[in-house]
């Protein structure tokens, strides 16, 4: 076993190879809502579309890869369901899942000899399946129907999900709330007195979940010291990090929920900003009944056992009473339809162009980015940046290290947001540092034990571990050198004057990226082969509630 001999770095031999063996994993099925950005309003809630009145595009629909979240991971055939809207003269659709887009109908396209990826309805529905092969990142699915003279109806539909890699030894990402064996603690008053007849959970018929079953939470009182609460168990298969989902739904009888982790030793972990203490709390009454996928967490789990708690705080003053099994809920209930429990670690990436899936850089008056990952439609300015002479394509050397920026991919990404990815990379000759270009979305990236990027060497026998230091938010300045572990440097690569929020440009409202240089180990016997990136906090949500690491480039100096 090598070691290095600093604080910061370990070199230890590994004994297992990651392995390319696919899950075989059944029982997928439909859920989930997206039309295109165009003709869209957002549901703060679940982060999903929703289409406007004026909208003519297909729904598209996933359990297995929920909108704008993690799904399941790569090697398993997940289900998208297609459907067209009432009254329409559409008879099939047309989509593509990679960068390319829809294939278009040519001169020789007939109903009989339909283009690549074009398919007749049936009813007015499709079910597709994704490509097992199509790698693990962010990425999206285009639809858009065509009539029977393959002429176009309405707009293209895009519908965004995020694939995690194959993580060995990982149990489903996916698990059915019906299926689960809950155990219930009666909520009390603040006298210590039970809640009307207590609480219960039992399995519900319901045609709108996942598989036509739904897990009904019935209380009947809450609060937030003593209100009921609902566990879920799952297990972590693996060490690694995890982000945790849940989809619910809303009702004009349904409380105000909150989330809690909880580890085998009864330690509770809010669902909640990072460092604050006070868990969030979700209002899951509505006049009609939808279904909405919240994105709760993003946590570091050992492998073992662990309970999803669902606490009863509260209940929105319009909610009603609803009898059910002879128990009236006064307003209190909840419905679990499935959770997602999906690690992250071990994401492979082959090259850094291939790893960009955050599109967070605007042309100043025309686009539309979004840093975040957010819903505020924050974005660095792309003529900023050319300015600064760090444009796409362009080469720029500071601090000893030559960067190319990356040209954005057909889907617009232009930067990665670290979740575990690994890259593979050709250092330069004599190479003794690895130089990325970073910054900090959400809140700053601390420095932390678990918060580092690993090394490997010699086809990743070998590998180290390195600390990060704290990366501060864009709009800070770089902390202090003596912060920084050693051999490591964390300077100002460049400040743009201004940022971008929509279309519009944000007036002393700077944007700082920052230089962070990191020592290769043994870089006079053993070639770099790949490095791992930090996983952020982010669960990739529209909330902006936890901290995002970007890297907007990345290369190796001497």
């Amino acid at each position: 076993m090598r070691r290095h001999n600093t604080s910061t770095n370990r070199i230890v031999h590994r004994l297992v190879r990651r392995t390319g063996t696919a899950l075989a994993l059944a029982g997928l099925a439909l859920g989930a809502v997206s039309v295109p950005a165009q003709a869209t309003q957002t549901d703060a809630v679940a982060g999903s579309a929703v289409a406007t009145a004026a909208a003519v595009v297909p729904t598209i629909r996933s359990n297995d890869y929920p909108e704008n979240n993690w799904g399941a991971p790569e090697f398993i055939p997940g289900v998208f369901a297609l459907s067209m809207p009432a009254n329409t003269s559409a008879v099939g659709f047309a989509y593509s899942f990679g960068p390319e887009g829809i294939f278009p109908a040519t001169g020789s396209s007939s109903w009989a000899h339909l283009p690549p990826g074009w398919v007749k309805a049936v009813d007015g529905k499709l079910r597709i399946t994704r490509p097992t092969d199509a790698g693990s990142r962010s990425q999206r699915l285009v639809v858009r129907m065509f009539d029977i003279n393959l002429n176009w109806v309405g707009a293209e539909a895009e519908y965004r999900y995020h694939v995690p890699g194959h993580v060995p030894g990982a149990g489903p990402s996916r698990r059915e709330a019906e299926n689960i064996a809950v155990t219930v603690t009666p909520g009390r008053t603040a006298s210590g007195k039970t809640y009307g007849k207590g609480s219960i959970s039992f399995e519900e018929t319901d045609k709108a979940s996942s598989t036509g079953a739904r897990r009904y939470l019935l209380a009947t009182g809450g609060n937030t010291t003593h209100g009921p609460e609902f566990a879920f168990p799952f297990a972590a298969e693996v060490t690694g990090y995890y982000v945790i989902a849940a989809s619910l739904f809303k009702a004009k009888n349904f409380g105000k929920l909150q989330f809690f982790v909880v580890d085998a030793k009864g330690e509770r972990t809010p669902v909640a900003d990072p460092g604050v203490k006070k868990p969030f709390t979700f209002d899951m009454y509505s006049a009609k009944a939808e279904r909405v996928h919240l994105p709760l967490t993003g946590l570091r789990l050992a492998k073992g056992k662990y309970r999803l708690v669902v606490k009863v705080v509260g209940r929105n003053p319009a909610s009603v009473s609803r009898t059910v099994k002879k128990i009236a809920d006064h307003g209190y209930a909840a419905a679990v339809d499935f959770l997602t429990i999906v690690p992250l670690y071990n994401t492979a990436i082959s090259t850094f162009q291939e790893a960009l899936n955050n599109n967070g850089i605007a042309k100043d008056g025309v686009e539309i980015a979004d840093i975040g990952p957010s819903s505020a439609k924050n974005s660095l300015s792309a003529q900023a940046l050319a300015k600064a002479g760090f444009g796409a394509g362009a080469t720029k050397t500071i601090g000893g290290a030559t960067f190319t920026m990356p040209k954005p991919n057909a889907d617009g990404s232009d930067n990665v947001i670290a979740v575990g990815q690994t890259i593979t990379v050709t250092p330069i000759a004599r190479a003794r540092n690895v130089d990325l270009l970073v910054l900090s979305t959400c809140g700053k990236a601390p420095q932390s034990p678990g918060f580092g990027m690993t090394m490997y060497y010699e086809n990743e026998m070998t590998f180290s571990d390195n600390v990060l230091p704290t990366i501060p938010v864009w709009g800070d300045a770089p902390a202090p050198s003596s912060t920084l572990p050693q051999h490591y440097t964390l300077t100002k690569a460049f400040t743009l004057p201004y940022r971008n929020a929509g279309k519009k440009k944000v007036a002393n409202s700077t944007a700082t990226v920052y230089h962070l240089k990191l020592p290769i180990n043994y870089a006079d016997s053993l070639p770099l082969r790949s490095f791992r990136l930090p996983t952020s906090d982010t669960d990739l949500g529209p909330s902006c509630r936890r901290f995002a690491l970007h890297v907007l480039a990345v290369t190796t100096s001497r």
